[in-house]
């Protein structure tokens, strides 16, 4: 048994200290996620309120072409759609404060690789993660063997101290008055 409890504390004393370099790695990994994760999330906010604009933009662009009663006919037969085009504009007026909105094609392509970077990232935290938590439990057990061996250690040396302390009695060497101060 103190054998190896021994080998495990040698074992660990060279070796124990890579728990820190790894949760530091995976902490530092979780900020580029997040930040990933956001774009992501604003991106599926940003493609569905494009689609919707594109949807109805041409019902705005005929109505701005047109003069006089057939402007009129237009609008009271298209309202909701053009109610639809001034919400989807003004959607894309919020998330787009800049004005500048761009091609829908280049922003699912964005979108997609996003994803896949997300999914990398989220293998390679989860492997840091792994390896965090079973070098957590090595200096874990780390200091269990040591709080063992140190008992296992100070119950040798009181069993040394009462061998001793009978050895001396048998002997005679040892009596438990001290000069006068004696009982009995």
């Amino acid at each position: 048994m103190l054998y190896s409890i021994l080998a495990f504390g040698l074992f660990m004393g060279k070796g124990g200290g890579g728990f820190d370099g790894y949760l530091a790695k995976f902490m530092v990994m979780s900020t580029p996620q997040m930040e990933l994760s956001d774009r992501i999330h604003k991106m599926e906010e940003q493609i569905p309120a494009i689609e919707k604009y594109h949807e109805f933009v041409a019902y705005h662009k005929k109505y701005t072409s047109l003069e006089g009663k057939a402007k009129t006919k237009y609008k009271s037969d298209f309202c909701y759609e053009l109610d639809e085009y001034h919400k989807a504009y003004k959607k894309l007026i919020e998330l787009f404060p800049d004005a500048h909105i761009p091609k829908l094609s280049k922003l699912k392509t964005e979108l997609e690789k996003a994803r896949t970077d997300y999914a990398q990232q989220s293998a390679e935290r989860k492997a840091l993660k792994k390896e965090a938590d079973r070098l957590s439990r090595l200096a874990q057990q780390k200091r269990d063997s040591q709080r063992t061996l140190a008992r296992y250690m100070q119950n040798e040396q009181a069993a040394k101290r009462k061998v001793s302390l009978n050895k001396k009695i048998r002997q005679g060497d040892y009596s438990p008055c001290r000069g006068d101060e004696c009982s009995y």
